[in-house]
């Protein structure tokens, strides 16, 4: 930095005399010098009594001003760290007693969410506000909070409220609260709640405060703590609201043990992702190195299964790591697709300009920035159409996604090593030591019947991408002989489970949902599996159960079911009870072994019934969360979910639980069970006996019953129906309610279906403006088709088959 000028005088005590006391001799008696005279007083006066100017450009600003532009000059600046309030508060970060908050007038929200995720990223300030107060915001119920979200805050809306104030546009207000800002007013909120409703309590506030304090929101308590607690700090405080409060003696000191604190959330950092860059070449060369591979070599070199497997999928690994170049890429949370360094800088010279005052400035670069976005959607709707053309589905799907913000992200927990080993504990809780397994033998493929068709051969694996053809002899080869062996290799058996959760906020290890990741090549085996027992099975399933069946669909279940009770309701004296079936984990909880003695009684090969039976025991298991990963475990209970037979292996294994009862239907959709009960003249000892053996077989074979989640509704139209005794499953009484949503339709108690279309109507309502946002795009008329089929036609026609025929008139209309 350049020096300041500055100007230094030095006066004596006899000029500082004159010049006070001369304006004031001149008032009294009036003086007057000529130039002449002036010049030699100045001649006949020493030099160390006149002042002497170290800068003379100074002179005139001296005189014009006065003293005080004098001591402004020569106020010397300290030299260091930055001063300023905002570098003070840009260093404490959320560590402020105060929040700092961010207000804007954006008339229309939505039409500002790009830029303020531009903002997210290029200014600091904006990210680590402790709120933005957006007015005018111009929201309604029409646009859904999943379309507003910005990383790292929370969203609270008040929109306009048409019936209030009687305007349908305009206003609204709403706020982005941080989640990673604290605030002492909940904590003051919550002492003055407990204060309420304990008046004669003696209150003790105590903890790690930092540098916060209480005492402007409770100026009445009273802080004890007056030693340092670390360093020279007090950052620990106690509270109350007695003067010198007795809080016991202890002859020992006090330990402070102060934990390695990292915060909990931080700005999203950019994420490095290396993937495969699969180009024409690259599988051009791929395909040309499997076919110059001698596959006889593999087969050869060893008579066991899984080191056959094993060395066959290492070396077609290889293969794919020396003809596939990858490519690394840097990503942002919060960045949109068309989002380059060129609109950053834009948005940088935006906010330069508003600082700088210059409005026609501001006004250029403003409107610089939204020209140059509206190029850059553009372009990027050209990109659509090329990928659209290209018939590359996912790449469309996911761009319109990210056009329209379409869902929310999904709930964020903290990742750790513990979490995952405590999910792999958690998911094998079902696992039990097995006995009486049949020993594995080892015969060939049986002559069959002509009743039942032969085993599958594994010609070819069309599922494998691109490469299938030049790997289906040695495929073929793996699984025929795993076929003759009645053992699936180790590797196709290892899944890796990821957590998905079931809810927005996670409360336990039972709101993550698992699913299983396999192999490419087992999933092709498994197809051929599934066919093959499709059409063994098929004909001695349960009429009753809908799941994976052809011709068969939900609308089909809950038809058949409404069926069954209307049909019954048309007699005098009748009512109907549903119970609602929820079990813990179905597909966890199958035995191998008893699923095997199923299978054999429905016809199915011993043969297959083994193979089956290696595909469930001694499988590896592990989660995956991020980057971390859990220990293995093997487990030998359960199917995993995502696998191709799984769905349909626990039909089998629920397939005899049928109700014996002509009044007591029992409908299954998969692990969704309806039991009906068609009851008259009070008669409910068949319906309980029902329930009774459900409950039994489900105890036989180790399915759970979630007793917390079973609930019931009963359906009686009679004018004066009686109290009913409640159910009891487990000694547990099941809840009773009015409504149920049953495979994804609202049936209610009175069989009318305003609950239900009230719930389609509202969410294609709100769906309709990632359609407008599309528009914005000038997106082609298919691209915008097939959005709407895929969003909001899908929701629209949920079980339309069920409900619409007795629709009302004014229901038909808001649809």
């Amino acid at each position: 930095m350049a020096p300041r000028m500055a100007a230094s005088v030095c006066c004596s005590f006899v000029f500082l005399l004159f010049l006070f006391v001369c304006p004031v001799l001149s008032n009294v008696f009036p003086i007057s010098f000529s130039r002449h005279e002036l010049l030699d007083i100045r001649n006949s006066t020493p030099d160390k009594f006149l002042p002497t100017f170290e800068h003379s450009d100074v002179l005139l600003d001296i005189l014009v001003r006065g003293a005080a532009f004098l001591y402004k000059r020569s106020k010397r600046r300290k030299r260091g760290k930055r001063a300023g309030a905002l570098v003070k508060f840009r260093q404490r970060g959320f560590r402020t007693p105060l929040p700092s908050i961010h207000l804007a007038n954006l008339r229309s929200l939505a039409n500002k969410s790009d830029e303020l995720q531009l903002l997210t990223r290029t200014n600091k300030d904006f990210l680590n506000s402790a709120a933005l107060c957006f007015t005018e915001t111009w929201l309604n119920g029409t646009i859904p909070d999943s379309a507003l979200h910005l990383t790292g805050f929370q969203l609270i809306r008040a929109d306009r409220v048409t019936e209030s104030s009687g305007k349908t546009r305009g206003g609204g207000l709403c706020f982005y609260i941080n989640e990673g800002c604290a605030a002492l007013e909940m904590l003051a909120d919550q002492i003055t709640h407990t204060e309420q409703h304990y008046p004669d309590s003696f209150i003790i506030v105590l903890g790690d405060f930092n540098k916060a304090h209480l005492t402007r929101e409770l100026p009445k308590y009273r802080q004890h703590i007056t030693c340092p607690t670390r360093d020279s700090n007090i950052l620990d405080r106690c509270y109350t609201v007695l003067k010198d409060a007795s809080l016991g003696l202890c002859d020992h000191c006090l330990v402070h043990l102060l934990p390695a604190y990292r915060q909990k959330l931080k700005s999203a950092k950019p994420v490095v992702r290396t993937v495969k860059k699969w180009t024409v070449e690259a599988e051009q060369d791929l395909q040309a190195c499997f076919e110059l591979t001698d596959w006889s070599v593999f087969e050869a070199a060893t008579t066991d299964l899984n080191e056959l497997t094993d060395t066959v999928t290492s070396y077609i690994s290889f293969c794919e790591d020396m003809c596939v170049p990858t490519r690394t890429y840097l990503t942002f949370n919060n960045d949109k697709p068309w989002f380059s360094a060129k609109l950053k800088q834009l948005c940088q010279a935006k906010e330069d300009a508003y600082r700088s005052g210059n409005k026609a400035l501001y006004k250029q670069a403003k409107y610089t920035l939204n020209r140059e976005i509206r190029v850059a959607k553009l372009n990027y709707s050209g990109k659509l159409k090329k990928q659209l053309s290209r018939n590359d589905s996912k790449s469309v799907w996911n761009g319109l996604k990210a056009i329209t913000s379409y869902k929310s992200p999904s709930p964020s927990t903290e990742a750790s090593q513990q979490l995952a080993d405590d999910l792999n504990e958690f998911y094998c809780r079902f696992e039990k030591q097995q006995t009486g397994l049949t020993p594995y033998t080892h015969p060939t493929v049986p002559q069959h019947s002509h009743q039942h068709p032969a085993p599958p051969s594994p010609l070819l694996f069309l599922n494998l991408p691109l490469r299938s053809v030049k790997l289906s002899s040695i495929f073929t080869l793996i699984f025929n002989r795993s076929l003759e062996l009645c053992i699936v290799p180790s590797c196709f058996k290892r899944s890796t489970m990821i957590p998905v959760p079931k809810k927005p906020k996670i409360t336990g290890l039972n709101d993550y949902r698992p699913v299983a990741l396999t192999s490419v090549v087992m999933k092709s085996f498994e197809r051929l599996v599934l066919a093959y027992l499709k059409d063994i099975t098929g004909p001695l399933l349960d009429p009753l159960q809908f799941a994976y069946r052809a011709n068969r669909s939900v609308d089909d279940a809950v038809n058949m079911g409404l069926h069954y009770i209307l049909q019954h309701l048309d007699k005098p004296g009748t009512y109907a009870r549903i119970l609602f079936v929820d079990f813990s984990s179905a597909f966890n909880t199958i035995i191998p072994d008893i699923l095997q003695i199923k299978l054999s009684q429905l016809s199915v090969p011993t043969s297959i019934c083994q193979w089956i039976t290696s595909f469930l025991t001694d499988r590896q298991q592990l989660v995956r969360l991020g980057k971390l990963t859990s220990g293995s475990r093997t487990i030998s209970t359960g199917a995993p979910q995502g696998c191709v037979l799984s769905p349909l292996l626990f039909s089998l294994y629920t397939n005899d639980c049928t109700s014996k009862d002509p009044s007591v239907k029992l409908l299954k959709f998969a692990d969704d069970t309806t039991v009906i009960g068609l009851i008259r003249d009070g008669d409910e000892s068949a319906y309980r006996q029902e329930v009774e053996q459900l409950s039994l077989w489900c105890s036989d074979n180790n399915l759970e019953l979630n007793t917390l989640k079973t609930v019931e509704m009963t359906v009686d139209f009679r004018r004066k129906p009686p109290a009913l005794t409640p159910l009891t499953i487990m000694n547990s009484t099941v809840a009773v309610v009015d409504s149920f949503k049953f495979l994804g339709t609202n049936i209610s108690q009175d069989l009318k279906w305003d609950i239900h279309i009230d719930s389609i109507v509202k969410k294609p309502q709100q769906r309709l403006y990632f359609l407008r946002q599309l528009k914005k795009f000038n997106l082609p008329q298919a691209l915008m088709t097939q959005f709407y089929s895929a969003v909001i036609e899908s929701v629209l026609c949920s079980s339309i088959t069920v409900w619409f025929g007795a629709a009302s008139k004014s229901d038909i209309r808001r649809l």
